[in-house]
């Protein structure tokens, strides 16, 4: 139980701490990969109602 406070604890919290940084990577990809596929999406539903299609994308 010593051990794992002293060695442990700093491992569990790097460990914490790298997961924490990965997640936020991993969503701050996906959030712009959305938000690009509803511009891209945006756009087009734009561009039919202009009615030029595909022209402008």
């Amino acid at each position: 139980m010593v051990w794992f406070f002293g060695v442990g604890a700093r491992a569990f919290v790097v460990a914490l701490f790298g997961a924490v940084v990965v997640l936020f990577g991993v969503l701050r990809f996906v959030l712009a990969m959305v938000g690009v596929v509803a511009r891209v999406k945006v756009k087009v539903k734009i561009d039919i109602t202009n009615g030029f299609g595909i022209w402008l994308f």
